[in-house]
């Protein structure tokens, strides 16, 4: 049985813990396989569909500017892992969207400060797609395409991560 209420005082302690119960936590007949396989499961299929809402909602902002772009997901594992959600070419440049879940929104000064959902990265792509949960009630209800340029992290009294977005990044909402 796996000591689940281990004291992790070091990066190493996690990595010597996975290695130590690989069996218990990855073998298909492991104690705690179901659980992680369905846990992950679960998150890979409401992030999918996020994405897709993401997509979308990019298509419907391309349009309304007068371009009809086609949306691709990720071409690697290495796209996706360096956070591209998406892509879209124009001739022969490719532009890159962030696709993130919005838990909430509030314009401070000028900024947007934007609280997700989920992972927390930094913006190195060149669109900010916001969509929410459609499986939540929230009390935002928009989605919001931004620039993904000059968008800064910061934290709340809590500790949580936001983005801090220039309002002048907004390009669409719906």
């Amino acid at each position: 049985m796996l000591d689940l209420n281990m004291t992790v005082n070091h990066p190493d302690d996690i990595i010597n813990f996975i290695r130590n119960n690989s069996y218990d936590l990855f073998d298909v007949d492991g104690t705690y396989f179901d659980m992680i396989y369905n846990a992950l499961r679960g998150v890979t299929e409401s992030g999918a569909l996020r994405e897709q809402e993401g997509s979308d909602l990019f298509k419907r902002y391309a349009l309304s500017k007068g371009f009809d772009v086609e949306i691709l997901p990720p071409d690697s594992s290495e796209q996706d892992i360096a956070g591209v959600d998406a892509y879209f070419k124009v001739g022969e440049t490719t532009y890159t969207i962030q696709i993130k879940t919005l838990d909430s929104i509030d314009l401070v000064d000028n900024f947007y400060h934007v609280f997700i959902s989920g992972d927390f990265t930094k913006i190195k792509t060149h669109y900010l797609v916001l969509v929410t949960d459609t499986g939540k009630k929230t009390l935002f209800d928009k989605a919001y395409v931004f620039k993904g340029s000059g968008i800064k992290t910061g934290f709340d009294e809590d500790g949580r991560s936001y983005y801090i977005v220039p309002s002048s990044n907004l390009l669409y909402s719906e």
